[in-house]
């Protein structure tokens, strides 16, 4: 996605979409637009599981964001997916409820 002012940006998208549809937006924007290459889409895709393994790894030490990584890593993930978008999406909504369970 390029970054004019026309265009909604990635986290533009993430942050106006509703609980439930963020990733597929993303996915939908991404796709209405010209296809990408096989070697870019297989490359993105390993970049996206890199940088979860990292956030989770991450996740062990005091000094890295590692939550973040793993954000960016399924961002990515889900561009290149729509059932991975749709699989986020889903465990963005339960852990919404377990989240609001704890809370009380």
């Amino acid at each position: 996605m390029t970054n004019s002012s026309t265009e909604e940006t990635w986290i533009q998208i993430l942050k106006s979409s509703k609980p439930g549809e963020r990733f597929q937006n993303l996915y939908r924007k991404k796709h209405s637009k010209k296809p990408q290459s096989v070697v870019l889409s297989v490359l993105s895709f390993g970049f996206g599981i890199l940088l979860i393994i990292a956030g989770i790894l991450s996740g062990f030490t005091p000094i890295l964001p590692g939550f973040l990584f793993s954000l960016i890593g399924a961002g990515i993930l889900s561009l290149q997916s729509k059932k991975i978008a749709r699989l986020f999406d889903q465990t963005e909504l339960k852990i919404r409820k377990l989240w609001k369970k704890i809370r009380g």
